[in-house]
């Protein structure tokens, strides 16, 4: 597939049949995310997959703590969309609209995905050493961007989500992460499933609300 395609189709998948993922596609995408753009060539990132019965514990374990009411407590800090710049709100006010059309039909549906980590075959999880650069941040940006493309371009769809990180503790445990590193992001991975959930694609802003070219 051509990569302008790829990028022009790519997007958030939120629900994933029960097919599972093939363990070389899971090597390939990683290996085409490496990639990615280092500062310095310094290639702070470490991958791990979780999938099978390893996967299916993590999931056990999120869904008890979500039933539960427990607040999430990600290791990148949120901060409130309020303090958001007024143009990140537009955006975000703009995709909860299209969310309430697209699901006006099943409501409930596009926050139940979450709880359930969107039916995910395989989630990759990101690490960089604690007290890394900033320039390790943005790295790690463009390492997850490449992982989402490259997951597309193989017949697989990707969203990266807080919710996969929402309980870190969990992670940690079931995946073996030490104190040494941070969790930083979660891509769920998997063959997208034909329904409003899988197709669901919001827009962008035009190029020419965010683009400025001096001369």
């Amino acid at each position: 597939m051509e990569f302008s395609e790829v990028v022009a189709r790519r997007h958030s998948v939120r629900d994933f049949t029960d097919q599972p993922v093939d363990r070389q596609d899971l090597v390939e995408i990683v290996r085409t995310a490496q990639k990615a753009p280092s500062w310095a060539n310094s290639q702070p990132w470490r991958v791990r997959i979780a999938t099978g019965q390893t996967l299916a514990r993590i999931k056990e374990l999120h869904a008890a703590r979500v039933a539960s009411g427990e607040q999430g407590h990600t290791e990148f800090p949120v901060m409130p969309r309020t303090e958001w710049s007024t143009a990140a709100q537009a955006n975000m006010a703009d995709l909860f609209n299209q969310i309430s059309v697209h699901f006006a039909d099943e409501p409930e549906s596009f926050g139940a995905s979450q709880g359930l980590l969107f039916n995910a075959q395989a989630i990759v999880y990101l690490t960089i050493p604690v007290g890394s650069s900033l320039w390790s941040i943005h790295d790690l940006g463009a390492f997850s961007a490449l992982i989402a493309l490259a997951a597309f371009d193989r017949g697989l769809g990707a969203i990266n989500a807080y919710e996969l990180v929402k309980y870190p503790d969990i992670v940690r445990e079931v995946m073996g992460i030490g104190e040494e590193e941070t969790l930083a992001i979660g891509l769920a991975l998997g063959h997208p499933a034909g329904n409003p959930l899988g197709d669901f694609a919001p827009t962008r802003q035009d190029v020419e609300d965010i683009l400025t070219i001096a001369e």
